[in-house]
């Protein structure tokens, strides 16, 4: 944790802060400290949205350090659960990471079969919307070749590929 915002506020004042707590039995140096404690919560927090509005700033180029700024303002603690062992179907109990990753595969690879398996479909559903007669017409603008090879090139080979699974690497 970053806590170069925190030298603005003063040393000296955390102590008066913590002495007048201390002395709280008296109803005049009470209301003191509850002003005290809100003024002092208010520079606090101004000076923190500052520091860390300035570090945004200064990495916003960089978006895994403006992400680890960002975590570090918020105080966001990854909780990591570790499953230690799994337990099969015939209550064997399993602890090696592979065989664990091919368990937790089969289960949600399967999830989908078994949902289908157990719905009732009625009628043709999609089937009979996909052999739908379209009787309107459209019109195409013929392209070039360049034009073509161009918006081949344009496309992020790094994603999904479209309906007739074609990537964008194997279109060029």
């Amino acid at each position: 944790m970053d806590y170069r915002w925190s030298h603005t506020v003063n040393t000296k004042e955390r102590h008066f802060k913590k002495t007048m707590h201390k002395n709280s039995h008296n109803m005049d140096i009470a209301n003191k400290y509850k002003l005290y404690r809100k003024q002092s919560s208010q520079l606090i927090k101004a000076t923190k949205y500052e520091f860390y509005k300035s570090k945004i700033k200064q990495n916003l180029n960089d978006p895994k350090k403006t992400w680890k700024t960002i975590k570090e303002a918020t105080n966001d603690q990854v909780v990591r659960n570790e499953i230690k062992c799994i337990l099969h179907d015939d209550n064997e109990k399993i602890t090696d990471d592979r065989l664990k990753a091919r368990e937790f595969n089969a289960y949600f690879s399967n999830i989908a079969k078994k949902l289908i398996s157990r719905t009732k479909f009625m009628g043709q559903g999609y089937q009979a919307q996909k052999t739908r007669e379209i009787r309107e017409s459209f019109y195409l603008t013929p392209i070039t070749e360049t034009e073509l090879l161009n918006q081949l090139n344009s496309l992020k080979t790094g994603v999904s590929c479209g309906e007739e699974g074609i990537t964008a690497k194997l279109s060029k």
